[in-house]
């Protein structure tokens, strides 16, 4: 192989897309099978996690901007490092389906509840989560501030599976919060 060729290769496979100064970091994973994508940093623009790239591995906080959509398609798996989390100041987009679900959980081969962080909603902004699956979280969904609809859901195997704090408004429908080591809500 050319080393032209090698060079593209290797930037392909490892790239870093620069966005106002601040680092969005997105890569191809290896142990996946040749398949995935690691990603960490601030989300400065909207945002898509295909599933032709999951599963998405989160090595450090991902932080989703103000007014910055991130859109998680139908069956995507997103696998957090240990302590990671999905900061959510903008807005969310996760609506899977009764056959296609959206998984969020942890990267370990021998996960435990509080193996990641949470996904932590910051901002005063209406979410809504349809069909996902949150496993083995410290907290599973954290809304700090805003109004969340959580629908068709299971929030399972966590430390907590939903914290409500701030001036929060929360609507759960259809879902379950159960075998969690503390508190369902």
């Amino acid at each position: 192989m050319s080393r032209f060729k090698a060079g593209v290769l290797l930037l392909m496979l490892f790239s870093t897309i620069f966005v106002g100064g601040i680092n969005f970091i997105v890569s191809k994973a290896f142990g996946y099978g040749g398949s995935g994508t690691i990603v960490s940093g601030y989300i400065s623009q909207n945002t898509t996690w295909t599933l032709e790239g999951s599963p998405y591995i989160v090595i450090a906080d991902v932080i989703v901007e103000p007014d910055v959509y991130l859109t998680i398609e139908s069956g995507v798996s997103v696998k957090f490092k240990s302590g990671t989390n999905l900061l959510v100041d903008g807005i969310l987009i996760a609506k899977g389906n009764s056959t296609h679900t959206i998984l969020f959980t942890s990267d370990l081969a021998l996960p435990s509840p509080g193996s990641w962080g949470a996904i932590i909603f910051r901002r005063n902004v209406k979410q809504t989560l349809d069909w996902v699956i949150i496993k083995f979280a410290n907290t599973g969904v954290n809304i700090e501030n805003g109004e969340i609809a959580i629908a068709n859901s299971f929030i399972i195997q966590n430390n907590v599976g939903v914290s409500i704090t701030g001036e929060s408004s929360v609507t759960i429908v259809n879902s379950s919060t159960s075998y969690n080591t503390g508190n369902g809500l």
